[in-house]
């Protein structure tokens, strides 16, 4: 029953340019994801996931041309008229388009099609390279099936062209996941080619009010710890996260030291987009934790669909568990006193005013702050600290010695001694460099790894370069 419009759009395809002898061509060097068939039939690529349950349909098309369309719009228009051949294709929103990292240009829209008086879900996509042009269907059975299969569909759209990497002959460890852990209670382990896929979702759980969370964990291979822990941090952050989604954050990145010892390198980013502008149903959070131990380093690629408070737990669970067997344990130095010397600040705002119980004003509450502090190289520093608010103002200054103890600034003074949980330390060359100290110098409160990057968590100070 729903192979018919499948059926059908085989047949349009061989019919898409007038009778002549030209040979049906596909120039889409698209590979088909794994666990997927593929098949050639009346010059149309079908391709089908092979777990598709009883009665599911998800089949993706793609016919072979034999004229030149010349424009992506073209294409696109093509392949929602080859869709309205079959049946009533309604598109649910204008074309989106984009460009994917080796070069195609893309535009892509999602409708239902009725067909018979049964109702699917269909996809239309034209896309160009160059000369070269093609154009993707996909008839599924419901947005269900359409969203389980859509990331494998992605990342084949997005490899196309991809430059396929050629290292050199893995040592031994490499290539494979190798890190050992307890996967977090509630969490399901899937190991997949050159990762393992850890996931955990409140669909068959969640309440009337909930919205759907669904939270990822793609746990990589380990690889040598080079250059230092930011470095390696920021060359994964780059591999891994920047070919698929678009973020904001600079990455410090964040620190923890586990009490395993190990050390995790973080960074979150709770405004992410996919590189393809897929609309989610929530909002994307991505990260990446780097468990670092020894002369090695495990880059774990985070991916949160309604992330909420409840995702620490089980990520400082993982981290907690996890080593690198073989790497050694050498106590790793995430950062140096000469790393921090230098002339730090920070400042903030509050407008405010007071009320009564009656909601009358009763006054300004507004305060304005601003600290700062000078790490000299000889170990010796200075610290202020001024604030404004209701007319009075307050300020304090002090000198003494400091050091780095692990990942805390030590400030020796006259009469106090500081002690500061170094959270994150990095810098840009067009935005500067910055350093997140926890807010109480009295404290060993770490930074949440499911909210690095909360509200009264830290401050930040940006170096005067």
């Amino acid at each position: 029953m729903m192979a018919c419009p499948v059926h059908a759009l085989i047949v349009l395809g061989a019919l898409l340019a007038p009778a002549q002898d030209a040979k049906p061509r596909i120039d889409l060097p698209v590979q088909a994801p794994e666990g997927w068939e593929s098949r050639l039939q009346d010059s149309t690529l079908l391709l089908v996931p092979k777990d598709l349950a009883a009665g599911q349909v998800y089949t993706v098309l793609i016919p072979g041309l034999t004229q030149r369309v010349g424009t992506v719009r073209g294409l696109l228009d093509l392949a929602k008229a080859t869709l309205g051949q079959v049946g009533e294709f309604k598109p649910a929103h204008d074309p989106a388009g984009s460009k994917t990292d080796p070069g195609w240009e893309f535009e892509v829209v999602i409708g239902a099609l009725t067909k018979s008086g049964k109702d699917l879900m269909a996809q239309a996509m034209g896309l160009r390279k160059g000369e070269k042009e093609g154009m993707i269907l996909i008839i599924s059975d419901s947005v269900a099936t359409m969203q389980k299969y859509s990331d494998a569909f992605n990342i084949m759209v997005r490899t196309m062209d991809a430059p396929k990497a050629s290292p050199a002959a893995p040592a031994a460890g490499e290539g494979v996941v190798d890190l050992v852990y307890t996967a977090p209670d509630g969490w399901t382990a899937t190991p997949q080619a050159g990762s393992t896929l850890l996931s955990w979702s409140n669909e068959k759980s969640k309440g009337q009010f909930d919205s759907v969370r669904k939270y990822q964990l793609v746990i990589l291979p380990s690889q040598p710890l080079k250059d230092g822990l930011r470095k390696t941090f920021l060359d994964f952050w780059d591999a891994q996260l920047k070919p698929a989604f678009d973020t904001s954050v600079m990455p410090l990145p964040m620190l923890r030291r586990l009490k395993s010892g190990r050390i995790c390198a973080f960074d979150l980013d709770d405004r992410a987009k996919t590189k393809d502008g897929r609309a989610l149903p929530g909002i994307l959070s991505v990260g990446l934790y780097v468990v670092a131990q020894g002369n090695r380093a495990v880059p774990i690629v985070g991916i949160f669909l309604n992330r909420i408070r409840d995702i620490d737990a089980p990520l400082l669970a993982l981290m907690e568990s996890a080593r690198i067997p073989n790497a050694g344990d050498d106590k790793i130095v995430p950062f140096t006193a000469a790393d921090i010397a230098g002339d730090w600040a920070e400042s903030s705002m509050s407008i405010a005013t007071f009320v009564t119980a009656s909601g009358q004003y009763a006054g300004d509450a507004s305060i304005a702050t601003a600290s700062g502090f000078t790490l000299n190289s000889d170990e010796t520093f200075k610290y202020h600290f001024v604030g404004v608010g209701r007319g009075k103002t307050i300020t304090e200054n002090e000198q003494g010695k400091w050091s780095v103890d692990d990942t805390t600034l030590v400030l020796v003074g006259k009469d106090r001694t500081r002690r500061y949980i170094v959270y994150g330390f990095g810098k840009d060359p067009k935005v500067g460099t910055f350093l997140a100290l926890s807010v109480s110098y009295a404290t060993d409160v770490q930074l949440d790894l499911g909210f690095p990057r909360g509200a009264f968590q830290s401050t930040t100070f940006k170096r005067k370069e």
